[in-house]
């Protein structure tokens, strides 16, 4: 074979493996593609939980969790609601977790802290539950419970 034609079929492999390696979405087009999906089962989740039917809530919540699917204030919103749902269960240890973990630095803090005192409520502990209201009513007047 002639370096030509040695220099041609090198230079058709490249183009054959740099066509396969393009394949699929851009990068940026999977990261547009996982926040869509995330907000939509957010959305779907905030219609269930609004109906009430809260294990279907907590599913939808789980779908929207997906790592970098969603904006920090949105990602706080839907582990808060998840733990409300994993109160409904009676999955309070798990709820109790959740909110550990997204409160330190949370824009709705209040939201977190309505969110404890409905857990304490569900859990018979009054008093601890009107503590949290507090704390959630100091932040935020408007505060709605869970």
């Amino acid at each position: 074979m002639s370096n030509t034609a040695a220099w041609l079929a090198m230079l058709l492999a490249l183009v054959v493996l740099a066509a396969a390696a393009g394949c699929g979405a851009a990068p940026g087009e999977e990261y547009a593609d996982l926040r869509r999906n995330c907000k939509a089962a957010l959305d779907e989740a905030e219609t269930v939980f609004a109906q009430g039917n809260f294990e279907a809530a907590c599913q939808k919540y789980d779908e929207a969790l997906q790592p970098g699917g969603l904006n920090p204030d949105l990602y706080v919103l839907a582990v808060t609601k998840r733990a409300v749902c994993w109160g409904y269960q009676g999955k309070f240890d798990e709820a109790f977790a959740a909110l550990d973990e997204v409160a330190p630095g949370a824009a709705n803090l209040d939201m977190i802290y309505a969110a404890r005192s409905f857990l304490l409520r569900k859990q018979g502990k009054i008093a601890e539950a009107k503590a949290a209201w507090g704390q959630a009513k100091r932040i935020n007047r408007s505060v709605e419970q869970f």
